[in-house]
């Protein structure tokens, strides 16, 4: 089967620093450098052009390598990008990395993945459905990813992971990897309900978390109501689905909370992107191969 027709679309999630998250229902996506304004707020210079801007890879270079995999990762930040990659919890407790429930789309098992243990998913082939040259491909572990990430601090690239189960023991063993690494400044976690954010907040100050689920423009066309979402304590950010107006920025930039988008059409339009770049947004893209030709950028050189 076609490693196109293996991804499904990324319906609910995927979200300090400066950042938009644009996607279609393709491969990967990118979360780009945690920036607190944009480079042209603080000065009177020119503003940057779509392919100025920062990008950060969903599920890493999946054009390249099979998504949520350490090739895939890796790829992102050879070519200096950041990347998304989504969290859940095996059976015996340790954080993997995979997008869907069960295993089945992107291995050669099947089942449910809280109710395999490591070893168990370990033993899968995550790459062959990708390409044969990735045959023994595993799912790697946050703790892998993590490691990953630090051994490569001169790429300044930042990691946004998904949570997909908010319960308490998947939490802490998040903030201890994060602070066994030392990664606080360098990720976010996004997506997650208000409450949780809380919840994180009390775990550890220092993880950025970042508001989501704001598919409604006309809801947020109000800057008073876009305030007030802006001015949350626990909000260190915003994951949109719709591109922001020059005074939602402006708000934002104020507050020095970053905008990420995710958008479900209108992705590939060179338009968007240029927009976006002039507000100091960072995209979140699919396929950043094609994200550089629209712009008339060099694609990014990798290994896959």
């Amino acid at each position: 089967m076609n490693a196109m027709h293996r991804v499904c679309s990324h319906s609910s999630c995927c979200a300090g620093w400066r950042v938009l998250v644009v996607t279609t229902a393709v491969a990967a996506c990118t979360v780009a450098t945690l920036l607190f304004v944009p480079r042209w707020a603080a000065a009177e210079t020119k503003k940057p052009a779509a392919a100025d801007a920062t990008i950060i890879a969903h599920r890493g270079f999946t054009f390249v390598a099979p998504e949520n995999t350490l090739p895939a990762f890796r790829a992102a930040l050879d070519a200096g990008y950041g990347f998304e990659c989504d969290v859940y919890a095996s059976k015996d407790g340790v954080p993997v990395i995979i997008h869907d429930p069960t295993v089945d789309r992107t291995t050669d098992g099947s089942g449910r993945i809280e109710q395999m243990t490591l070893d168990q998913i370990k033993r899968l082939d995550a790459g062959s459905w990708f390409d044969e040259r990735f045959a023994g491909q595993r799912i790697p572990t946050l703790d892998e990813v993590l490691r990953l990430v630090a051994e490569h601090p001169e790429k300044k690239a930042v990691v946004a992971l998904h949570l997909k189960r908010w319960d308490e023991p998947l939490l802490k063993k998040t903030i201890a990897l994060l602070a066994k690494y030392d990664l606080f400044d360098r990720t976010f976690v996004f997506d997650q309900p208000l409450d949780v954010s809380r919840r994180i907040k009390q775990l550890e100050p220092r993880v950025n978390t970042v508001l989501a689920d704001f598919r409604d423009r006309r809801k947020y066309a109000d800057p008073q109501a876009w305030a007030e979402v802006l001015d949350e304590p626990y909000c260190d950010g915003v994951w949109i689905h719709f591109v922001p107006s020059a005074e939602q920025m402006r708000l934002a930039h104020e507050r020095h909370k970053p905008v990420y988008i995710y958008l479900f059409t209108d992705s590939k339009n060179p338009d968007t992107w240029r927009r976006g770049a002039e507000l100091g947004v960072i995209f979140c893209l699919d396929d950043v191969a094609d994200w550089c030709r629209a712009v008339g950028k060099a694609p990014p050189k990798t290994a896959g």
